[in-house]
């Protein structure tokens, strides 16, 4: 049956389902610990042609800086929802020629960022329109958003 884990016995019985009876052959100690997360904030940052931090951007109602975010929160995973934008996680001003770019053909991709890049990094929009990132801030690291753990 597709998603079930087999192993044979040690005197070579054909493949039987792993279960309490016919366990794999090592131990977990401690039991498994699945990884969860649960949102501390949403934000919707309209990125402008002036080049700053994401907070600066803060739409109404959304959190203007680290300090406004809960003591948990650990990332931010977000939409870019219009048009490109630029960004640096290095602290540099990007211009709309120079940064990492987030087109507008990528619309719709996720941006993952940690705590240092929304501290240090700096955007601005590479088109005449707008940018809209829209997310939600969580209290787990980017690493376990995107599967790495």
């Amino acid at each position: 049956m597709a998603g079930e884990i087999y192993t044979r016995s040690e005197r070579l019985d054909p493949l039987r389902p792993v279960s309490p009876e016919n366990p794999l052959p090592v131990s977990v100690e401690g039991g498994l610990n699945p990884v969860t997360w649960k949102p501390t904030d949403f934000g919707s940052y309209t990125i402008t042609d002036t080049a700053g931090s994401l907070f600066s951007f803060a739409d109404s109602g959304s959190p203007a800086s680290l300090r406004a975010l809960s003591s948990a929160t650990k990332c931010f995973a977000g939409t870019l929802e219009t048009a490109g934008v630029r960004f640096r996680a290095d602290g540099t001003l990007p211009t709309t020629t120079e940064g990492e770019l987030f087109s507008s053909s990528g619309v719709g991709d996720r941006i993952i960022l940690s705590l240092a890049e929304l501290e240090d990094g700096r955007w601005v929009r590479s088109t005449g329109t707008n940018g809209v990132l829209k997310g939600h801030f969580y209290d787990v690291e980017p690493s376990v958003l995107i599967g790495a753990r």
